[in-house]
């Protein structure tokens, strides 16, 4: 993030949520939609060589679920635990800083990596000196941003246009080494602006964090060393090139559940998850031709449900997944079952191939439930598609399902 007079200069893509409000049932008894092909699939990532189930990049701290914590400083009197809309940042801030924003970060309109604004007001972080707030950036796109050293040169030289430059320290911890500036006496204020330039010590991935805290009280000193001492990245920072016309991210009618789907994919239904005339959760199906993808093999798309209510009507999330494979055997080569787990979510997947017949689609189901509390709810992702080409996007589903709101 940067500042020009007064203003930042950084770029958030604005995420398109087209929802619709039909309601979606459970597919048990009708014709199933078909998925991916497990032989062939991997998170992150998609590989030509038969599957391995594979699991995200460990995070460096365990993930925890939005808390609010005392504080014995003199400061603020609680934090709260935040995410990007990824699940790929975290970081503590004080719980009156709770005008936030986790879309992705941009960069000429191209989604290059995840993002959190946390500020009492961002619009007055972004237009003065006067707000506490903070921005945390994360890329790998280097293409675009430089080297580390070469962005923070040119964001420093944006902040010291307004700001007093009053040092550069080196900065380590346990997971990330960097640069970290300080700056005073920000626009005629007495407000100071701490940039931090830093990078992962090791770890299956390379990137940038861009970790930028205004302070306008003394208060903010204290928020400032919670911040550096919780700020971390616990999922994958995939490269986005080309994702901000390749997919978009949508949302469930209820603001519960959320995922990024190919941005072709215009016929979406954001409505509930129903099971015998009764709403049990949240559901999100998406395709070009919903109709299409519901009632044959001949169109590709997904099914996303959540329910916190599942166990009274299919049991726990192995039983559900056993009886979905009930009915898909009928229709589909079934070729096996295997593990899943990322840095939020753990569970099982069953994939089956052929479906409808030879030369039919590939279809998977995946059955999870959460890390840091099993029982909150069980989670349901259907993905059907032709061939190796589309792995690309079974592989962003799987990498950005999430639950982000109370479900129904």
């Amino acid at each position: 993030m940067k500042k020009q007079n007064g203003k930042h200069v950084l770029l958030l893509v604005l995420t398109t949520l087209l929802i619709a409000s039909l309601a979606c049932t459970a597919n048990l008894g009708k014709n199933p939609t078909p998925t991916a092909e497990v032989e062939k699939l991997v998170r992150p990532s998609a590989t030509s060589e038969p599957v391995v189930p594979t699991t995200a990049p460990e995070p460096t701290q365990e993930p925890v679920q939005p808390t609010q914590s005392s504080s014995s400083g003199s400061g603020y009197g609680s934090y709260t635990t935040i995410y990007d809309d990824f699940n790929v940042l975290t970081v503590d801030i004080p719980s009156n800083w709770a005008d936030i924003d986790g879309r992705a970060w941009a960069f000429d309109e191209e989604q290059i990596g995840a993002s959190i604004w946390a500020a009492t007001s961002i619009d007055g972080l972004n237009s003065n000196w006067t707000t506490p707030g903070l921005f945390f950036n994360v890329t790998n796109r280097t293409d675009l941003i430089g080297t580390a050293t070469q962005f923070l040169e040119e964001t420093h030289g944006y902040i010291v246009e307004a700001c007093t430059f009053d040092g550069r320290t080196p900065y380590d911890d346990p997971a990330f080494r960097g640069s970290l500036d300080r700056f005073s006496n920000c626009g005629g204020t007495d407000s100071s602006y701490v940039l931090l330039v830093a990078e992962p010590k090791s770890g299956p991935e390379s990137y940038i964090i861009d970790l930028e805290v205004q302070l306008a009280t003394p208060a903010d000193e204290e928020a400032l060393t919670r911040i550096l001492d919780t700020f971390n990245v616990i999922g994958s920072v995939v490269d986005m090139s080309g994702s901000a016309s390749g997919f978009r991210t949508v949302t469930d009618n209820y603001e519960s559940i959320q995922v990024d789907i190919p941005a072709e994919w215009t016929d979406v239904d954001g409505g509930y998850w129903e099971s015998d005339g009764q709403v049990i959760g949240a559901m999100i199906s998406a395709s070009a031709d919903l109709d299409a993808f519901l009632g044959g093999w001949n169109e590709s798309g997904m099914k996303f449900s959540v329910s916190d209510d599942v166990v009274n009507f299919f049991g726990g999330y192995i039983m559900m997944l056993d009886l979905w494979r009930e009915d898909f055997r009928t229709v589909c080569e079934y070729t096996g079952r295997y593990d899943y787990e990322d840095a939020l979510y753990e569970g099982k997947y069953d994939e089956y191939k052929n479906c409808g017949g030879p030369g039919g689609p590939y279809y998977m189901v995946l059955s999870a439930r959460p890390i840091v509390d099993p029982l909150a709810y069980n989670i349901l992702v259907e993905v059907q598609f032709e061939n190796d080409a589309d792995l690309d996007y079974v592989t962003r589903i799987l990498d950005t399902f999430v639950v982000v709101g109370s479900l129904p």
